[in-house]
Order: C-alpha cells, then sequence, then structure tokens
C-alpha cells in the first residue's frame, strides 16, 4: 500500500464517527429499535456494535504497533449483542465511544513510520494481520454501517447508497467482522453525503436503490 492510498483511507476512518452521529440524529424510541423482517439487529443495536467494534479495534492496532507478532483475538458479535444489552441500551453514551476512540486512534495513525505499517500478527480465525491490513478494514466500518442504518428506517424515504461491487473487502476472511458491502448513503445533508461518497467515482462505483434491509 503505498502512502497516498494510507492517507485516503486515514481520512475515511477520522469521518467515520459525524457519519454515523449524522444518521443516528433525531432517531426516536420507534425507529431505534425497528428489526428487519429478517430480524437481523436494530439501528439501537448497530450504534453499539459501533461502539465495542471500535474499542476493539483500537486495542488490535495497539498490540499490533507494542508487541511482536501478536495474537488478535477474534471475538463473538452476536454474543456481544445478546450479552451486552445492545437491544435496550440508550444510544449517546455509544456515539461518544466511537468517536474518542477514533479521535485517539487518528493521533496514532498521524505518527506511523513505515516500519510500524509494516507490523503484523496473527488473527485467530483470519490467519495473517497486518496493521495495513487493520487500516483497511477499519477506515470503511462506520459507513458501511450508516448504510445499514438508513435501510432501517420504516418512516423515511429511502436511501441510495452507492455500492462498488469491485471491491472485495479483507475482513470478509475474517470471522468477527460480518459488516457487509461498502455503501456510501446519497440524500443525507449535503456535507455529509461529501463525507459519505469519498473517492468512490474513482472505483468506478454505480448507484442502486435500497429495497428490503440487510443483514449488514
Amino acid at each position: 500500500m503505498d502512502a497516498s492510498r494510507r492517507y485516503e483511507l486515514i481520512a475515511r476512518h477520522r469521518e467515520g464517527p459525524a457519519v454515523v452521529e449524522q444518521v443516528a440524529a433525531g432517531l426516536g424510541d420507534e425507529e431505534l429499535d425497528h428489526v428487519p423482517a429478517d430480524g437481523g439487529w436494530s439501528a439501537r443495536a448497530v450504534i453499539h456494535h459501533l461502539a465495542d467494534s471500535e474499542m476493539m479495534s483500537a486495542a488490535r492496532l495497539r498490540l499490533l504497533l507494542a508487541e511482536d507478532s501478536p495474537v488478535i483475538q477474534g471475538y463473538d458479535e452476536e454474543e456481544f449483542a445478546r450479552r451486552l444489552h445492545y437491544d435496550s441500551r440508550p444510544p449517546g453514551p455509544s456515539l461518544a465511544a466511537l468517536r474518542a476512540t477514533r479521535d485517539s486512534t487518528a493521533a496514532i495513525l498521524d505518527r506511523l513510520s513505515e516500519e510500524d505499517w509494516g507490523r503484523s500478527g496473527i488473527h485467530t480465525e483470519g490467519g495473517d494481520y497486518s496493521v495495513e491490513m487493520w487500516l483497511e478494514i477499519y477506515a470503511e466500518h462506520a459507513h458501511d454501517h450508516v448504510g445499514q442504518i438508513g435501510s432501517l428506517l420504516p418512516t423515511r424515504a429511502p436511501l441510495r447508497q452507492r455500492v462498488d461491487p469491485e471491491r472485495v473487502h479483507p475482513r470478509d476472511a475474517l470471522g468477527d467482522a460480518p459488516c457487509g458491502r461498502h455503501v456510501a448513503v446519497v440524500g443525507l445533508d449535503p456535507a455529509v453525503e461529501d463525507l459519505l461518497e469519498g473517492s468512490s467515482e474513482e472505483h468506478g462505483s454505480k448507484v442502486v436503490l435500497l429495497g428490503q434491509p440487510e443483514r449488514v
């Protein structure tokens, strides 16, 4: 991965909290707790997942940087959701945790050397796991879930998504991150739309209209 690609992904990573906060703003309990027909997560659960995943990802990056060939432990997202009360906790603290954790991690990413970027460990479910792979996984994570939350809002107009069919994410090999397609929602606040859209045009994205909500 060259430096320009890293900068692009780091910028994407920084944007994540803002786009999640935008789509979550003003949601009432009915919208937060709407469960799709397939039995997937509600918007409330997705927000808690984002916070917990972010805190786990922050620990993983720090292990990769501070230890030699660390073991990166996988975890069961469904058990987190069940045992950590994703269905009832208020979303505000999790939104705050997402932002604070990303801000802390961003200050580390800005200071990494070429040697740091080359460090790696072993994921218990996916095998080789490098700092660069970590960045590729988590730079898009919040944006992916913004599309999922948008699809769960039955009282709002459908949101268009940009889906890039060519980009296969390395996290697909990791059993603890079944977060789905690369998406950016169009039709929100224009400033957030710009953040979500990012560099999708250079990848040949195409616009589709959401139908039934998917588990992401």
